[in-house]
């Protein structure tokens, strides 16, 4: 009798756990878009929640990333943020080499490489010098 109680103790307890979850779940990408909606943002929060929404675009929704994406750059030039451009330059590579446009995803993100250069960011080059490998390996042009 005890172990009767228990079991449907535990599932009574797993189950409002996953419904509680079920009912609050909301995207990230649907929580970063309400944030973005404040008008009273900084600059600077805004820029880091709008490359946070490219990257949580980039895989599941290719055409929100790109518009993302050249939000992210316009305000990361006005800002003259040279990292965020060349880190969202790399998202966009990849937004492009998902969608089988080799040649543009090869040509931005060697921009990307050259901004990262230009900054001293040897992590995001190493970055940049894979995506621009796997873009070539999708190609098959192991050259």
């Amino acid at each position: 009798m005890f172990y009767m109680k228990l079991r449907i103790l535990i599932f009574l307890l797993f189950v409002f756990a996953l419904g509680g979850k079920i009912c609050l779940a909301q995207s990230p990408a649907d929580s970063l878009e309400k944030k973005l909606q404040d008008k009273n943002l900084a600059d600077t929060t805004r820029l880091k929640l709008l490359y946070k929404l490219s990257r949580e675009y980039t895989f599941n929704a290719p055409d929100k990333a790109l518009i993302s994406i050249e939000q992210t750059i316009a305000l990361a030039q006005k800002l003259k943020n040279q990292k965020t451009i060349g880190d969202v330059l790399s998202l966009k590579g990849k937004v492009l080499k998902n969608n089988g446009d080799f040649p543009h995803a090869i040509e931005v993100h060697l921009q990307a490489l050259k901004i990262k250069e230009s900054i001293k960011d040897t992590f995001g080059q190493s970055i940049s010098y894979n995506d621009i490998g796997i873009v070539y390996k999708s190609m098959k042009n192991y050259t």
